[in-house]
């Protein structure tokens, strides 16, 4: 019994920590030098999850997390940077299934068919991007729901 306890508290710890939210606060806690390292002015917009011109890339991350993608180019002769943040919107759908007989269901006998099953699946947008030049926030944009 006790072989079989440890495996599945382990199981049980990893799902439950992939399920924690992750915050400002949360980031904050796990990184405390890079927030102690930024400016008091700093420091507020990042604990409400707010950026502004000026800012590092470190506290873009504390305030809205790890980017989804990043991209590095040159705009009017100037090197810059891009983080890319993702969100996911759901698409309802009905999947067509087929089967094929001849079979036996309980006492029925069946030949085949087809059946509709609905299904949800979440396809990514751009939800915001963040633009740097020379490790600071040059500009950045947010955008909300696509509908």
């Amino acid at each position: 019994m006790k072989g079989v306890f440890l495996p599945a508290l382990l199981v049980a710890g990893l799902l439950l920590g992939g399920c924690a939210p992750r915050t400002p606060q949360a980031r904050i806690a796990a990184h405390p030098e890079i927030f102690e390292g930024l400016p008091s002015g700093h420091r507020k917009l990042v604990s409400e999850g707010r950026i502004e011109r000026g800012m590092s890339e470190g506290a873009v991350f504390l305030a809205w997390g790890r980017p989804d993608r990043t991209a590095e180019g040159a705009r009017n002769g100037r090197d810059f940077t891009r983080w890319d943040y993702a969100s996911y919107y759901p698409v309802h759908r009905h999947r067509i299934y087929g089967y094929y007989g001849p079979g036996w269901y309980g006492y029925r006998r069946y030949y085949g068919g087809f059946a509709s099953v609905p299904a949800v699946e979440y396809v990514p947008y751009l939800h915001a991007s963040v633009w740097f030049r020379s490790r600071r926030v040059d500009s950045w944009e947010r955008g909300g729901a696509l509908w």
